[in-house]
């Protein structure tokens, strides 16, 4: 399927990538494990604009640019399952995998209907099948 060996989790709401100190570890035989904090949380950035779900899709975006990853597996809990839901849509050819973890919003929405900018018709990316 193309996909990197790498697994990225974007952690929910005000919580940093170090929430993951103790289970990165474990999967690191498997992936390259990679925890982002996103804008405005822990010791990140805080720009005072750039929180809605297109300009944090694009930061992920960017981080998996600048290391290097083409299609990684994601996992998103809470508000970072709304930013991966947000970046399927935007870039389904950037990403391996998606996973939910007890997401913000539905991983099947039209997220279109919750656009806080001018994109629209945006549609939930493709879920793979559980084997």
């Amino acid at each position: 399927m193309g996909w990197d060996r790498a697994a990225g989790r974007v952690v929910g709401c005000y919580l940093s990538g170090h929430v993951y100190d103790d289970i990165a570890p474990k999967l690191t035989d498997q992936f390259h494990v990679y925890a982002v904090t996103r804008r405005g949380v822990g010791n990140s950035d805080r720009p005072p604009t750039g929180y809605d779900p297109q300009r944090r899709a694009a930061d992920i975006l960017e981080v998996m640019t600048a290391l290097g990853i083409r299609m990684p597996i994601l996992v998103g809990n809470s508000c970072g399952g709304g930013i991966l839901h947000t970046l399927g849509a935007e870039r389904p050819d950037r990403i391996g995998a998606l996973m939910y973890q007890n997401p913000a919003v539905s991983p099947t929405a039209d997220i279109s209907a919750t656009s806080t900018n001018k994109t629209v018709g945006l549609r939930a990316p493709r879920l793979a099948a559980s084997p």
